[in-house]
């Protein structure tokens, strides 16, 4: 990032006005079969070594909680490590700012399409599409598989709504503290929630 600037200074105040939103929750859709090692928290950890198994292959997805209402505008999804014919083709995105049942009426529809998903192996896929409402809970639904009558059901890696951070991301528990305002090359270290430079 740049931007032009013809003043000289000495001390220099930085201002973070708005954080990247962190997805701290995933719950399963309704009467999935899974085991207890492929959950839905699986799908936003940010680790493509673990998935989300969900044998339930009508309308299977997950709500998604994020930290802070945000504009989503994309959606990116990792295929699993194995059996393509679990790949979800289709996926429904809405979004509620207050935490809604998988069956409540009152989601809002955001976007819906193909997800795009590449036959190879924890391969990510975004798609984009237009939106400008802000939500803070988010429903996705992964439907059609690719070999839908054969398949042991529906899989996915990882789920990344726009530009939101997992839950496993070292990002995430910095950027969470809400009071980090302002650091100083002075004072880095002592702000709030700051951490020193040449730490990560």
């Amino acid at each position: 990032m740049s931007f032009d600037n013809s003043n000289s200074f000495k001390y220099y105040k930085l201002v973070f006005t708005e954080l990247r939103p962190v997805m701290v929750k995933a719950v399963a859709s309704p009467s999935p079969t899974m085991t207890s090692f492929e959950g839905a928290e699986k799908a936003i950890d940010g680790s493509t070594g673990s998935k989300y198994l969900n044998r339930n292959k009508v309308d299977a997805g997950l709500l998604l909680t994020l930290s802070n209402t945000s504009v989503v505008q994309s959606l990116t999804l990792t295929t699993g490590n194995d059996d393509s014919g679990r790949d979800p083709m289709r996926y429904v995105l809405m979004g509620a700012n207050e935490d809604l049942g998988w069956s409540d009426a009152r989601w809002t529809q955001i976007a819906s399409g193909q997800t795009g998903l590449s036959t190879t192996r924890v391969t990510a896929s975004t798609v984009s599409f237009q939106n400008t409402q802000s939500f803070k809970y988010y429903k996705l639904v992964l439907t059609d598989l690719r070999a839908g009558a054969t398949a042991y059901g529906m899989q996915i890696s990882e789920v990344v709504l726009g530009n939101s951070l997992s839950s496993g991301s070292k990002l995430a528990t910095a950027v969470q503290l809400a009071e980090l305002s302002s650091v100083s090359g002075m004072s880095d270290a002592s702000s709030p929630g700051a951490v020193a430079f040449g730490q990560d």
